[in-house]
């Protein structure tokens, strides 16, 4: 049983991460666009449609002390590059046509890691949760969503949010230590 977790900007995330952390152990650590600065420990996986700024990110990570994430990456869109190819980094893409970076950050997760069970922290689609490091609402949030619903198929099973539209959208219940550890029910994928 393969776990990964993915690590979004939505205010209450820092929360939703150590529960997580709690409950399990994760095979692979997927972190969304630029909360990875401030983001302590090891990074697997640094995702985000905004490939282009991920080398200053970089830096900026760098400068914090943090180390370097292991691979970097970005989508193609309708099955273009979304981002010129960056020099300074091996950039690695994903199809995925919209649905934020956290629906890269999943696809990564099932498709590159091979997740059996990928939980999200920080990525509910809200407005209102805006980003850990901004004080207004993310106004977008609502825009990105019917990507997600046509994902739905790919994602039920395998995927579980610990709040928000994403957690009703993806079953209505965050992830528990069993579902995590692949015991009892909740283990079936649909798609």
């Amino acid at each position: 049983m393969r776990r990964a977790i993915v690590i979004g900007r939505a205010r209450g995330v820092w929360e939703e991460v150590a529960a997580l952390r709690e409950m399990a152990e994760f095979d692979a650590t997927v972190v969304i666009g630029k909360v990875a600065i401030i983001c302590p420990g090891e990074i697997t996986h640094w995702v985000s449609f905004h490939a282009s700024v991920l080398p200053k990110w970089a830096g900026e990570r760098r400068a914090n002390g943090y180390p370097d994430a292991a691979s970097y990456w970005t989508s193609r869109y309708k099955g273009k590059p979304l981002a010129p190819e960056v020099e300074s980094l091996p950039l690695g893409r994903v199809a995925c046509d919209g649905g934020s970076s956290g629906l890269i950050g999943v696809v990564v997760a099932l498709e590159k890691i091979g997740a059996d069970r990928v939980a999200l922290a920080g990525i509910p689609m809200d407005n209102e949760r805006g980003h850990v490091d901004e004080a207004k609402d993310w106004n977008e949030a609502q825009h990105y969503r019917s990507t997600w619903n046509v994902m739905l198929p790919r994602l039920l099973g395998k995927v579980r949010s610990m709040s928000g539209w994403t957690m009703n959208l993806l079953g209505g219940s965050p992830p528990t230590r069993e579902w995590l550890m692949g015991e009892g029910g909740g283990s079936c994928s649909v798609g």
